[in-house]
């Protein structure tokens, strides 16, 4: 039985990771706007970043658009966050007025891209500033809400009148955006907590992910009821032999 629930755990670290896996996060476009497979927040605070992001979305045309995973794998920040803007459409297409702030947990570092729309509002030192301002502090002391709910907090008040309001439902194309990025350097990130998935907005570019996790899900009961039946039937030819 320890056998058992040794593979059980495995298979469930598997599950993990296959779930944070880049090029999965790219190819699944979010459900919402405030995206936290690894539940860094918890259920209230990406509750209150969900509903005050899709009141700006509402409000004007600029998207805002957050991205919170435990590691990049190895991978270039620049170019995740490029992948990610571009295939889920951030912003309107017309303008190319989204934002996308991703944070990486585990690696310390932090990137805003900025749609080309946007780019003379907040060019890269005005970027470099909100993460060395905003994000860094609270990050440095594992406050991650209050980390990024003032740095949204900053590009709202920068980008509210760049564009009229409500101009375009489709999504943005997939012209290359800018450059805007920082790393965290000495920032103990350490503690995570628990939180979930929000329903879906009637309205944007984003479709469900949940089906992944679902299917992971099933995947990994599956895989231990197999486990279980095969360490049954060992069990069983052992002890007749």
């Amino acid at each position: 039985m320890k056998r058992l629930f040794c593979m059980a755990v495995v298979l469930f670290s598997c599950v993990q990771v296959w779930a944070q896996d880049i090029d999965s996060l790219i190819s699944n476009r979010s459900l919402t706007l405030v995206t936290d497979p690894m539940h860094i927040l918890s259920v209230d605070e990406k509750k209150k970043l969900e509903t005050k992001l899709a009141k700006f979305d509402d409000q004007t045309s600029t998207q805002i658009a957050v991205v919170l995973i435990k590691t990049l794998d190895g991978r270039d920040i620049e170019e995740v966050s490029l992948n990610l803007f571009n295939t889920w459409g951030i912003g309107q297409k017309e303008w190319n007025n989204g934002l996308l702030v991703l944070a990486a947990i585990q690696d310390r570092k932090v990137r805003i891209q900025v749609g080309t729309g946007l780019e003379p509002t907040i060019p890269n030192d005005t970027a470099a500033r909100i993460i060395r301002d905003d994000i860094v502090p609270a990050f440095k002391a594992s406050n991650y809400y209050e980390g990024l709910n003032k740095a949204t907090n900053s590009l709202m008040k920068l980008a509210r009148t760049a564009f009229p309001p409500q101009i375009d439902s489709t999504k943005a194309d997939t012209t290359p955006v800018g450059n805007n990025n920082a790393s965290i350097s000495n920032a103990a990130i350490t503690s995570h907590s628990n939180g979930q998935l929000l329903p879906a907005k009637a309205e944007g570019p984003y479709r469900a992910a949940a089906d992944n996790w679902i299917l992971f899900s099933a995947l990994a009961i599956g895989l231990v009821s197999i486990a279980a039946f095969v360490y049954k039937k060992l069990g069983h030819k052992k002890t007749v032999g």
